[in-house]
């Protein structure tokens, strides 16, 4: 196998397993990415000259950040920053090469099944088995977290396993996804993520979304207005994260008393009141690390990071309606978990996105008709 080949999986696989600890940092998504991609950059980054000139003013920037507040916390900060120009200048390098399309596809869904595999060894077995990263937080009315921290990021991971497999119509795939979150993570956040996902799915399959819009609130309506709650609530587990979301998608009540939505809220309150009635320029790196990665963009650098986000943003929603409706409504969804608590230092949101954004076009999958589907982009012949 070629050195670059070599050095490319590598990089992937630091981006697939972002969670394993290999140097003793002090943080949960590791820095693997960022050092393997500064030592194999001459062989496998390819930048263009407008995305190298945004790249160096968002360095300039952090800088200038950092002079203000020299502090080691500060440094702490960057990767969240760093890492998604990063991803963008490898993962396009990658795909510009005909014959590493293949390979980066096959390495994504390997890495998937041992994902399923190791964490449903940890289900079985009752016990993390091995501690391959900086904290494994469980107990016994949690799932388990395979190679991530918590059930809740081995959830995220999931997730955006099952985004890629909806573009790329491995069903079977995406729903070995979601049946892991449910029986090996058990964690409530990714099922709301899968929520999103399907929503966002039916949103640009449906021809009439005023009729899909309408069958929903139907259906909303027709549950909440005839099903009883508690007698819900007490044919399920009361131990179980999962029971305790239905009561809170069911009870007011308990929707002000959980601490994770009340946090979670809070802080995308907190970036928000940044944004709207603080200071421009944000508080600075090195402090408060809210749970959210968009609204940490705008909570630290104020109108800086909301440029930031919202520029990120507009290119994956752009570049996903040239790649048909599949990818727009994966795109969205990530966009949408990346206002929760997954941070944009994690690789492996932005490298996802990216790969079905970027993906050539003979990657493509056919719709039903057997047409190739490209949202705003006329064929050559029209």
């Amino acid at each position: 196998m070629p050195v670059r080949q070599v050095a490319t999986v590598i990089v992937i696989l630091t981006i697939l397993f972002p969670y394993i600890r290999v140097l003793p940092l002090p943080t949960d998504v590791q820095p693997n990415f960022l050092i393997a991609i500064i030592i194999c950059s001459p062989l496998l980054l390819s930048v263009r000259l407008n995305e190298l000139v945004v790249f160096v003013g968002i360095l300039c920037l952090l800088l200038s950040y950092t002079i203000a507040n020299p502090e080691m916390q500060s440094f702490r900060g960057w990767p969240a920053y760093l890492t998604p120009p990063l991803v963008l200048f490898f993962t396009r390098s990658v795909l510009s090469k005909p014959e590493s399309a293949p390979m980066l596809e096959t390495v994504i869904r390997r890495s998937f099944y041992i994902w399923v595999g190791f964490g449903a060894l940890q289900l079985v077995t009752h016990s993390a088995i091995v501690q391959l990263t900086l904290r494994t937080s469980t107990s016994a009315d949690r799932g388990w977290m395979s190679f991530s921290g918590e059930p809740s990021a081995y959830a995220s991971v999931l997730f955006l396993f099952a985004a890629y497999f909806v573009v790329k119509q491995s069903y079977v795939s995406a729903g070995i996804a979601l049946l892991t979150v449910l029986v090996v993570a058990q964690s409530a956040v990714g099922l709301v993520y899968f929520v999103i996902l399907a929503l966002a799915w039916l949103g640009v399959r449906a021809h009439n979304h005023v009729l899909l819009v309408a069958i929903i609130v139907i259906l909303v309506v027709v549950v909440m207005t005839t099903v009883d709650p508690q007698y819900v609530l007490d044919k399920l587990p009361r131990s179980r994260r999962i029971t305790r979301l239905i009561e809170i998608l069911l009870s007011p009540d308990a929707q002000l008393d959980d601490i994770s939505i009340t946090s979670r809220a809070s802080d995308l309150d907190a970036a928000y009141d940044t944004l709207i009635n603080g200071s421009p320029f944000g508080h600075g790196l090195g402090g408060v690390r809210l749970k959210s990665g968009w609204g940490s963009y705008v909570y630290e650098l104020g109108w800086f990071g909301f440029a930031l986000a919202s520029g990120w943003i507009v290119f994956f929603l752009r570049q996903a309606t040239r790649m048909g409706r599949d990818a727009l409504a994966a795109t969205v969804a990530i966009i949408a978990m990346l206002f929760s608590s997954t941070p944009l230092a994690m690789p492996m949101a932005s490298f996802i996105v990216l790969a079905i954004i970027l993906a050539p076009p003979d990657s493509a999958t056919p719709d039903r008709r057997g047409r190739w589907r490209r949202i705003g982009v006329r064929s050559a012949h029209a």
